[in-house]
């Protein structure tokens, strides 16, 4: 008769009171995205300087077209609010909310600012980042942000297909509640 077979059973309950049990997996902490965030002005890009730097190696001709064109179309928001949930609804200041799914499926916006009409998407891209598409007339404003405890750094870059290089900047929010 083989040896393991002749084993005291005592023994097979020892070895398996020994085994420690495996930890329960914790949870991954889901990121607050809910909440009011205020403009950090110290820690932000100023948009007028990034806009004068681009435009530096344009003639005069074109430096006008192009400040004016991203002055337009790149608007400081000294807040946002964002509600989340099946998907999230982004309002930039004073504008009219951005109501998204997380999943890419884009929706008309007009800018209350100045009536501009954009299809805005919005993709999750990461549990703390999410990635806002406006498309509007002839140009993309991409809106990354990325979100760490109570700091929210807002990438805005703008693609345009007249111009070889994107446009961005950084804008960095801080919680409010």
């Amino acid at each position: 008769m083989p040896f393991f077979l002749m084993a005291p059973p005592a023994l097979s309950v020892a070895q398996a009171k020994a085994k420690p049990k495996p930890a329960p997996a914790k949870a991954a902490v889901k990121p607050k995205w809910d909440g009011e965030w205020s403009l950090s002005v110290p820690d932000s890009d100023v948009i007028k300087d990034r806009i004068a730097a681009f435009t530096q190696g344009m003639n005069i001709l074109q430096r006008a077209l192009w400040k004016k064109k991203l002055a337009n179309a790149c608007l400081p928001y000294d807040r946002i609010s964002i509600l989340g949930g099946d998907g999230y609804s982004l309002t930039f200041g004073k504008e009219v909310p951005i109501n998204v799914e997380s999943n890419g499926t884009a929706v008309a916006w007009t800018r209350r600012e100045d009536e501009e009409k954009f299809q805005a998407s919005l993709k999750q891209e990461a549990p703390n980042a999410i990635s806002l598409a406006l498309q509007g007339d002839g140009y993309t404003l991409n809106e990354s942000m990325n979100l760490d405890g109570d700091t929210l750094t807002l990438k805005v870059t703008y693609s345009n297909p007249k111009q070889d290089q994107p446009f961005d900047y950084t804008q960095v929010y801080k919680r409010n509640d």
